[in-house]
């Protein structure tokens, strides 16, 4: 079924008499591109995922990041923005087998949506980071193992920051003095 033939089923349905306000059709635009020097195996490893060119806020995001800058990246969805925040995030860890980010989000779903994505990136990149969630689903043997373990990139929400980082932050040392991101 197409777009065209489901809004056409909506809007006929009696179950959404009066419920549509607005319908309006945005024409799709060209991508835009732009160059950027990233890391041979970043590259590489991009390019084994089918991604050969970054869209233009992609290079954008990622060369703010490098020179230290604070970003909001605000596009559709599926526009890219992982890569934009873990490109950067590869390139430290190859650049520095200790080097740390954090990752925190509101929901647990999306923690557990972007360990995947990490994972499947750091599965073609093979840069040796530690990937871990930490999050209240985990036990007190599995939050100790990412606390003390070899993790370079933790993904988390503000529940855990507030009632482990926070709270225990001597635990967490070694985690950030390392931490590049």
């Amino acid at each position: 079924m197409n777009i065209s033939s489901l809004l056409n089923e909506i809007k006929t349905s009696s179950r959404y008499e009066n419920q549509i306000v607005h319908i309006e059709e945005i024409p799709a635009r060209e991508a835009l591109y732009a160059p950027l020097k990233l890391k041979k195996q970043v590259k590489v490893a991009l390019s084994r995922a089918g991604i050969e060119d970054l869209y233009s806020h992609q290079a954008e995001t990622i060369e703010k990041i490098r020179e230290g800058k604070d970003i909001v990246l605000c596009t559709t969805t599926a526009s890219g923005k992982s890569l934009t925040y873990m490109a950067p995030i590869f390139e430290a860890v190859l650049e520095n087998p200790e080097a740390t980010a954090l990752y925190i989000s509101p929901l647990n779903a999306l923690v557990n949506d972007q360990l995947k994505s990490f994972l499947e990136f750091e599965e073609v990149l093979k840069s040796g980071a530690g990937i871990a969630r930490y999050t209240g689903a985990l036990n007190e043997a599995q939050k100790r193992k990412v606390r003390e373990g070899e993790t370079n990139v933790i993904l988390t929400n503000p529940e855990m920051i507030h009632m482990s980082f926070l709270a225990w932050h001597h635990l967490w040392k070694r985690f950030f003095q390392t931490s590049n991101s």
